[in-house]
Order: structure tokens, then sequence, then C-alpha cells
């Protein structure tokens, strides 16, 4: 099953919410789940989830994670962190919510590397402009989605991508992405 630990966008994040979900889960008979990052916790506290669960000392199903999310700097989710967390622009720490803004110049071997370190299961990028009025300018740009892709597959990770708009999805598509996520009603 595909869910997110913290509570998907619809409260601030709490990390009281994650084990009574995975409870939850496991009391419902879900086997495994499979978290494509989300605001509220990094990798760092993804990967202790799953070894939590490894080591069996909390109920839960299988984890299987990509810890933080890949996006462009100011791009699809950072605009909206504030309204989610109810934190103000100046408060919010990208990195303790999961997020990681990538710009050509980062250093995707050491990115990589930590994620396999890590035990993560994949990355998510997110190749998304124009939602919710977002600026188009603000998506990772086909160059380095490429490069992204490129990069992960040497390191045996999978890479999950977050579009709407049919174009998204076509560059997405062209770069090397196959597997695609949260895909709502494609708008032209």
């Amino acid at each position: 099953m595909h869910t997110y630990l913290n509570s998907g966008g619809l409260m601030p994040p709490d990390e009281s919410i994650r084990p009574m979900a995975l409870q939850q889960f496991a009391r419902y008979g879900v086997s495994t789940i499979f978290t494509l990052g989300g605001h509220g916790f990094n990798e760092k506290v993804t990967a202790e989830l799953k070894e939590t669960q490894r080591k069996h000392e909390i109920v839960a199903p299988v984890i299987l994670a990509t810890g933080s999310i890949l996006t462009a700097s100011g791009g699809y989710l950072i605009p909206f962190v504030s309204g989610m967390t109810g934190l103000s622009k100046d408060e919010i720490d990208l990195d303790g919510q999961g997020i990681f803004s990538i710009t050509d110049e980062t250093d995707l071997d050491a990115l990589f590397s930590k994620k396999k370190e890590l035990a993560l299961n994949g990355l998510k990028v997110m190749v998304e402009s124009g939602l919710a009025g977002a600026s188009e300018e603000t998506r990772l740009s086909d160059k380095l989605t490429g490069k992204i892709v490129k990069k992960a597959s040497y390191y045996k990770l999978r890479v999950f991508t977050h579009v709407t708009r049919i174009a998204d999805l076509q560059d997405a598509v062209n770069e090397g992405l196959a597997v695609i996520f949260h895909t709502r009603k494609i708008s032209y």
C-alpha cells in the first residue's frame, strides 16, 4: 500500500501519528507499505523507522521508502509547506521536513550514497510545474532530471516522480522516469 507515515498533508505532521498509523495498517492486514517521502520527517527518521520495524520493536508492516523528496529550489511542495505545517517561512527547516532542493551543483553521489547507507529503496523527484498556481519555472529541468535518473541507476535506486500536467509527464518519460506517482487528472 502506498501511504504517508504522518498525516498526508491533512494536518500538521506529528511524530506520534507514525506508530499509531503503522499499528493500524498491521491491524487491518497490510503487510507492506511504500512511502514516497512526505512532509514532516526526513531520511534519518525514515531509516530509523525502517530499522525499528525490521527489529520487530514496533508492530508494523514492512516499510519501503524513498526518504526526502527531491525538488527544484523553490519547486513544488516548498511553497505549500508553511500552510501544511502552520510554521512561518522563516521557521521552516526544509531538511527536517524531508525536502531537498536540487541544483546543477548538487553532489548526487553524496546524496545517493547516503540513501543507500540508510537502506532506502529509491528516490522521489518532483517534475511538477504550475500546480495550484505555482510558477512553472520552479520545476526540475529536463537536463537535471535526466542526470538524476542516470546517477540513480548507478546506485540501483528506483526513481519515482510526481506529475500533474501532460507536458511534465512527457518530459519525465523522455528523461527516463518509469514510475509515476500522484498523477491526477492530467491537465493540458
